[in-house]
């Protein structure tokens, strides 16, 4: 749906990502004004940050977030760093509480859309994780609607078959982190 580009704010000088549509169809606007709104609900330090939201001169819709200066949790955490896979998972389901509590649902919670950021060696600790990516995401005033995700990371109740995102069946709890 769209391309991200790393970019400097004009107004601060700050390195920002910029995210555009390569097309500029009502329904790709409209998804990508949901996919902009939906973080905006919150501030969490595992949320991504977004900026603002707007049209370039040629009319392409845009928005910018904060640029998040780390890898793909599949490829940043060593197979058998279980210290650092729990730090990932409780990090995730702190902010996914948080925005469940605000009525957002991600509804593409896969790796790709985890960023992790590295500690300050190799062998360090993450020092954060970033949640992005909330093209899919659903507000709990809207009542979801349809199948949402990617195969293989979906949650089964998402399933085409499933008339509607509904509100998690259970709380997740996960003690924060002291790091």
């Amino acid at each position: 749906m769209g391309e991200v580009f790393l970019a400097r704010d004009l107004t601060s000088g700050a390195e920002c990502a910029l995210k555009r549509l390569r097309d500029r169809e009502a329904g790709t606007l409209a998804a990508l004004r949901r996919e902009f709104e939906a973080p905006v609900r919150l501030r969490h330090p595992a949320v991504v940050q977004v900026f603002e939201l707007g049209q370039a001169p040629d009319g392409t819709p845009y928005y910018t977030m904060e640029y998040v200066p780390g890898h793909a949790a599949d490829r940043a955490i060593a197979r058998g760093d279980w210290s650092a896979a729990c730090f990932l998972a409780a990090e995730i389901a702190h902010a996914l509480e948080a925005l469940h509590a605000v009525g957002v649902f991600h509804g593409d919670l896969k790796p790709s859309n985890v960023l992790v950021v590295p500690g300050a060696t190799p062998d360090a600790a993450p020092r954060s994780v970033r949640l992005l990516d909330f093209g899919l995401a659903a507000l709990r005033e809207d009542g979801g609607g349809g199948h949402r995700g990617t195969a293989g990371y979906a949650a089964p109740r998402s399933s085409a078959a499933s008339p509607s995102v509904r509100p998690p069946t259970s709380t997740v709890s996960a003690p924060r982190s002291t790091r």
